[in-house]
């Protein structure tokens, strides 16, 4: 069952209040209750069930900034401490329900990002069930990234035996594994579990710098397939955008982070509408390859559709 769209109790410090999941909040009020966007809030949902006769699991979203949990009064972590979970991939917790319902206790902490809150609504179901959707999701979300990585590597690989005659390419083997790498760091974060056994743990910020660096790359390719059409310092100017961010990403504090991507973003947004320009007035001209540039564009849609 997903828990959606539901109002939930909430407690910041002495006062008390609904609050709908999903939803965050910043500098807001819900039921006339003030919460400021570093905060920490507790969340209470009661869940009816009947009574059940096998083990039950619960699905978090990835954690803004941070949260810890207890199902019945208990918590969720195997060693039984009540600690907080960061890492930024979805969270399972397995538990045998007591009785005919189910009491969460969800404490959400938020000092990194804009908003804090939960972004997705939980999900509760059967043990069973809920392993078998898991790993249907992240055979999926693999496949879909993997395409997307021997995508790339076809093109790195035509580029270094034909770079003298063509070189365009390898900037949309660039967009092609920045795409990836932002698909595998979402949903189930496919990418997230396979670098953990190495003790490798992404940043949601790299996530972020993805973006940059893809339309940097379909930027690039674009200019040199329609340089007539492509104003130059636009170019350069994007280059900026991603060479700034991308070394923000780990120096910046990570609040004042967030706020940047978000312009960082904003700019993203119009100068993918510029390279559509581009792109039509190329059509409009009758440049080679024009329109099918508008279909072959398809890697770059996990960017704005996640």
């Amino acid at each position: 069952m997903c828990i959606r769209d539901r109002d939930w109790c909430i407690q910041y410090q002495n006062q008390h209040g609904l609050a709908r999941v999903p939803g965050l909040w910043q500098n807001t009020a819900s039921n006339e209750l003030a919460i400021p966007g570093v905060a920490t809030v507790t969340y209470r949902y009661r869940i009816e069930h009947g009574i059940v006769d096998q083990p039950l699991s619960i699905r978090l979203p990835r954690p803004y900034d941070r949260y810890r949990v207890m199902v019945d009064q208990r918590s969720v972590s195997p060693d039984g401490a009540v600690s907080y979970f960061d890492k930024r991939q979805p969270n399972y917790w397995q538990f045998d329900a007591e009785g005919t319902h189910t009491e969460l206790l969800i404490e959400v902490s938020n000092r990194r990002f804009i908003a804090g809150g939960l972004r997705e609504a939980p999900v509760i179901g059967f043990a069973s069930a809920m392993n078998e959707t898991r790993l249907r999701s992240l055979a999926i979300e693999a496949v879909q990234s993997g395409l997307l990585l021997l995508m790339a590597f076809m093109l790195f690989a035509q580029y270094a035996a034909m770079r003298r005659h063509y070189s365009a390419g390898i900037f949309y083997g660039v967009t092609c594994f920045s795409v990836a790498i932002f698909a595998g760091l979402g949903g189930e974060q496919w990418l997230s579990l396979a670098l953990a056994p190495w003790g490798l743990h992404v940043e949601l910020y790299w996530r972020w710098a993805m973006i940059a660096i893809s339309i940097w790359g379909v930027a690039e390719y674009t200019r040199r397939l329609y340089p007539q059409e492509f104003w130059y310092p636009a170019c350069i100017g994007w280059r900026g955008v991603t060479l700034l961010f991308v070394l923000a990403c780990p120096l910046m504090p990570p609040r004042m982070l967030a706020w940047t991507f978000q312009g960082m973003e904003f700019l993203a947004l119009l100068f993918g509408f510029y390279i559509v320009i581009v792109v039509c007035l190329a059509a409009r001209r009758g440049r080679d390859n024009a329109l099918s540039l508008i279909h072959i564009s398809e890697p770059t849609r996990p960017l704005y559709i996640s």
